[in-house]
């Protein structure tokens, strides 16, 4: 009796870790380098990138997808960043944006930041490092 102690309490403690659930691990961004985002084309060829679409990202229970939308971080090539930069006008912000936890720490930025709207969502670029933190939507 005394030996089967010992292997009922781990035969319990697997059938209780088997039943326990493990937290969410969030979903990996797609991310590229040198590449096109697929409906950003307007960012020309950007140096890094991560993004989620409609299809990467994970909703939870009861959401309905909105599609089609892209969200991401981007470093830009200085001609494609001064280019874009100078094809709009872009207001100066104060702070950082708030950046998707799961981007979040993907690419550095610096401090001079500027919001801007396109026709088909919003943005921000940071000047100093060419990042741009993007928000498309249908």
């Amino acid at each position: 009796m005394i030996k089967i102690a010992p292997l009922a309490l781990l035969f319990s403690a697997v059938l209780f870790a088997g039943c326990t659930s493990a937290p969410d691990v969030p979903q990996a961004a797609r991310s590229g380098k040198n590449v096109r985002i697929e409906r950003m084309e307007h960012l020309g060829v950007v140096e890094e990138a991560y993004w989620h679409t409609e299809q990467t990202k994970d909703l939870t229970a009861g959401d309905d997808p909105v599609a089609p939308w892209v969200q991401g971080v981007a470093r830009m090539s200085k001609t494609e960043f001064d280019r874009l930069f100078d094809a709009r006008e872009w207001r100066p912000v104060s702070t950082e944006p708030i950046i998707p936890v799961d981007l979040k720490g993907k690419l550095d930025t610096g401090d001079s930041w500027f919001l801007g709207e396109l026709e088909d969502g919003v943005y921000y670029l940071e000047t100093d490092t060419r990042f741009v933190l993007f928000m498309v939507w249908p």
